[in-house]
């Protein structure tokens, strides 16, 4: 039995799923209907925003209203970024006992870092692989924003093993 795991991508001004989030639990439904993942966690709270609803509350909605049953889907509304996304979701894999199989859902453009977050919080007795959503307008600079960013979390995971999500827990305080 797969597990999916959809991160977040914010929440409009109006309490709404941004175009670019939609690309994604779009994806997720899509897996949901044709039974490519059995669960899904729906990963999010908003980083920025105070919302009346996270991000994880608005793609339960989503799918609900697409038919999806409620016993398929697991929210996760604590994360505010992609670390804690991953750290969040592996609490709920390791407490219920799901699958050590997971497929991520972002989008295009996020889905290197995202993994490479993912595999190191998971370690490797997960198989995590991904399936992106398309970015319908990908700016230079939001390109740059990423590979910065990924930097960035490659040299501050590089002293912790893989699966260590304690201690990456511990950095992120």
């Amino acid at each position: 039995m797969k597990l999916g795991i959809v991160l977040g991508g914010g929440i409009t001004k109006r309490g709404k799923i941004p175009l670019n989030a939609k690309t994604r639990i779009r994806k997720a439904l899509k897996l949901l209907k044709n039974n490519t993942i059995q669960k899904l966690i729906l990963s999010g709270k908003a980083a920025y925003e105070n919302p009346k609803k996270t991000e994880a509350k608005l793609f339960q909605e989503y799918l609900l209203k697409k038919g999806i049953n409620k016993n398929r889907l697991i929210l996760e509304e604590k994360s505010t970024d992609t670390i804690t996304n991953a750290l969040y979701s592996k609490k709920i894999v390791i407490k219920n006992k799901l699958s050590k199989e997971i497929i991520l859902i972002t989008s295009d453009y996020h889905m290197e870092r995202s993994l490479m977050i993912f595999r190191h919080v998971f370690g490797e007795k997960y198989q995590i692989t991904g399936k992106p959503s398309i970015t319908l307008r990908l700016h230079r600079k939001l390109k740059f924003i990423e590979w910065e960013k990924k930097e960035f979390i490659k040299a501050l995971f590089l002293p912790i093993h893989l699966g260590d999500h304690k201690k990456i827990e511990k950095i992120r305080r």
